[in-house]
């Protein structure tokens, strides 16, 4: 590990925020040194700060923490992502014995200078108490490899010298600044805290040296580690992966066994984020693989991500029946053993818990690799990227000697800590968060509506098309407005019913399963029964209705294999009730399509499949996005009214009742609806079209 740390990038960042002092950007530059190697800080970890004299609302001149806000990542930091806190009103903290919780939450809400800001990070009051003006945190994983080796505490303080304390594993907080504030009492020239299973802490008097003294430590623990793993013998273990029908499968039935029901038709599912490189998929080979999942985290930091253990799954059974029950009966032990940890910790520490969750957050599965659960899709990532690399860094630690985990009840203190929990703490539950929504025909004015407003309710969402162009194009302006992490793009056409399977495939391994499919690829084609051609007839009933049935027919097994129930919803047309002339190969294909959604709903229900259908009319897109459906009958129908695109659009939205505009957002928001299960119905049709007499569903 080297430093990366260059003055004229600092030079270059003052500039940008010139409206700080140089001493901030300082901080902020280092932060994002630190935050961008993940061998210190993963997601969040981490924290920095900085002492400074600053005015208050009052003009007054007061001393100042500029604290890293509690969950807030290094990598990409800037001025919003610290607290300004009053540091005067946190040092008077340090004489007390003890604080309860919400004492200490108070005290660091009251001290924050915008009682807007962001929450400070847990680790605040170390920072506020030691002296140095440049304080810097991280969980260097070199560092915790050695924590988590029998005699590692010995071995820290050899190899990293005198000018660093290394002492047990304190609870973070109170216990852990005070700890701090007394051992600089007595050493006042240590630069460096190691707290063993947690990480490092350095300081100084100025950024650059604050920064390259955490580089020069974590090196030399590397250092130690590389020359250990030079003398010892590895043995190889042969890699082994699986089919992807297997590890689809392993996918969906683990989704939908976590899945927690929470009323009639209603379940907190999970969105799952797969990893399978060569190195995990030799560790879940090995025969240390489920040591490795019993030994706990490396730190108490990540236990809110990945909870202390993980799932060990050492076979694939070849039925669904059998590889459900044994997914089953390893969730049911798990679950058991994690409440009686619950138990007895909470026992122990005096706390009382109100409900707990005992879902696994990961999984390691021979010849599969890692699963990881999220309530969204970033949450997943954190958590397997957070798992991956415990795996891999216990089995470089077996060059170290035994492995010796934290003790549980100082991780339980942690998992429960009520300043911890905030970092994942829901401030709001969208609808559809944790579902996943696939889209046909996304790259049109109506798919990209319904995509749209299927993320805005909380839902990850698979867009689906045979227009790759196009389909980026949606992808690119979605992603302006929503993670890209929830979206994901899949090329191919439903008329081929091993293109639609693969691609249903290929979205249980993106993410986990299938909870919501809208059928809404369509094509049109203008011409009188006489004209009209027989291929161009077989081809709009191959897109539009034998599509639909692909698009349903695909999805069954994997709702079958969650056993959680799901929606399905066509986008179908007013066409169906309310047919035009010209519009035969149209009209058929869509009332078609219409009668399978029906035949589906009557299929499904004995699985809580839902299937309903909408029925749009005039939905035209704007000059980015266009209907694909009027961009193919528009100049017709232009001509024969002697109409300029914009009053077309205002003919066909003055014809219905109430005289409005129709948008894909519109039919998004049915989506939507049906798709939240906000009313018991399977099997209706939901006009979205302003009011069309003829189309009334009859």
């Amino acid at each position: 590990m080297i430093s990366m740390y260059k003055t004229q990038e600092i030079k270059a960042l003052q500039n940008s925020f010139s409206d700080i002092s140089e001493a901030f950007v300082s901080l902020i530059y280092i932060s994002r040194l630190l935050g961008q190697d993940n061998r210190l800080v993963l997601h969040g970890g981490g924290n920095t700060s900085l002492k400074s004299r600053m005015n208050d609302i009052f003009g007054k001149d007061i001393d100042v923490l500029h604290m890293k806000a509690s969950g807030k990542d290094l990598s990409d930091i800037g001025p919003n992502g610290f607290v300004a806190l009053d540091l005067n009103t946190l040092q008077h903290l340090r004489d007390i014995s003890d604080i309860s919780d919400d004492h200490l939450d108070k005290a660091l809400r009251r001290s924050k200078l915008d009682p807007d800001s962001a929450e400070p990070s847990v680790e605040t009051l170390l920072h506020a108490f030691v002296s140095y003006p440049f304080i810097t945190h991280t969980h260097a994983e070199a560092i915790l490899m050695i924590s988590n080796c029998v005699g590692g505490q010995s071995i820290l303080q050899d190899i990293l010298g005198k000018n660093v304390c290394v002492i047990p594993y304190v609870s973070s907080g109170l216990s852990l600044a005070q700890t701090a504030l007394n051992l600089l009492k007595h050493y006042p020239y240590v630069d460096a805290i190691v707290i063993m299973h947690h990480g490092i802490f350095t300081f100084a008097n100025d950024a650059q040296t604050a920064y390259e003294r955490m580089i020069y430590y974590v090196s030399q623990a590397e250092r130690y580690i590389e020359e250990k793993i030079k003398q010892y013998d590895k043995i190889q273990t042969e890699r082994f992966c699986s089919g992807k029908d297997d590890i689809q499968r392993c996918l969906s039935v683990i989704r939908g066994i976590c899945s927690i029901a929470e009323a009639p038709g209603r379940y907190h599912r999970w969105i799952l984020e797969l990893r399978q490189s060569e190195l995990l998929l030799s560790i879940a080979s090995s025969k240390s693989a489920d040591f490795f999942c019993r030994t706990g985290v490396l730190t108490p930091d990540h236990v809110i991500r990945t909870k202390n253990q993980f799932v060990y799954i050492d076979a694939i059974p070849q039925s669904d029946h059998e590889l459900k029950e044994y997914i089953r009966e390893a969730v049911s032990t798990y679950q058991i053993t994690y409440l009686q940890y619950v138990d007895a910790c909470s026992e122990k520490e005096k706390i009382q818990l109100s409900k707990t969750d005992t879902i696994p957050r990961v999984f390691l599965i021979r010849g599969v690799g890692l699963i990881a659960l999220g309530n969204t899709s970033m949450a997943a990532q954190i958590a397997a990227d957070i798992a991956e690399r415990t795996l891999i860094l216990k089995e470089k630690a077996l060059c170290l000697g035994e492995y010796q985990p934290l003790n549980r009840f100082h991780v339980y203190h942690m998992e429960f800590w009520q300043l911890q929990q905030k970092k994942i703490r829901d401030t709001h539950h969208l609808l559809l968060q944790g579902q996943v929504a696939v889209v046909t025909g996304a790259a049109g004015a109506i798919g990209y509506g319904i995509a749209e407003q299927l993320l805005a309710a909380g839902a990850v969402v698979a867009l689906c098309d045979v227009d790759e162009q196009r389909l980026s194009h949606v992808y690119a302006r979605l992603s302006e407005y929503y993670n890209p992490k929830s979206i994901a793009c899949f090329c191919f056409n439903i008329c081929d019913v091993d293109a639609v399977c693969s691609a249903f495939h290929s979205i249980c391994l993106k993410f986990g399963g299938i909870d919501i499919v809208v059928p809404n690829a369509g094509l049109a084609h203008v011409n009188k029964l006489e004209s009209l051609d027989t291929m161009q007839f077989s081809k709009v009933i191959d897109v539009n209705m034998l599509g639909t049935f692909h698009t349903i027919k695909a999805s069954i097994p994997i709702f079958k294999r969650q056993n959680t129930g799901g929606n399905i919803v066509i986008i179908s047309s007013k066409n169906v009730f309310d047919p035009g002339a010209s519009f035969g190969a149209y009209s058929a294909s869509k009332a078609g399509a219409h009668q399978i959604g029906k035949i589906a709903a009557l299929e499904l229900a004995e699985i809580g499949v839902r299937v309903n259908m909408i029925n749009p009319d005039a939905v035209f897109g704007d000059k980015t996005i266009s209907s694909k459906l009027w961009d193919e009958i528009g100049p017709d129908r232009m001509k024969s009214r002697g109409l300029d695109p914009d009053n077309l659009q205002t003919y066909y939205w003055q014809r219905n009742l109430l005289k409005m505009p129709i948008y894909g957002k519109d039919v998004g928001n049915a989506v939507v609806f049906f798709a939240s299960n906000q009313t018991p119905t399977t099997g209706a049709t939901l006009p979205v079209d302003g009011g069309g007499p003829g189309a009334f569903p009859r």
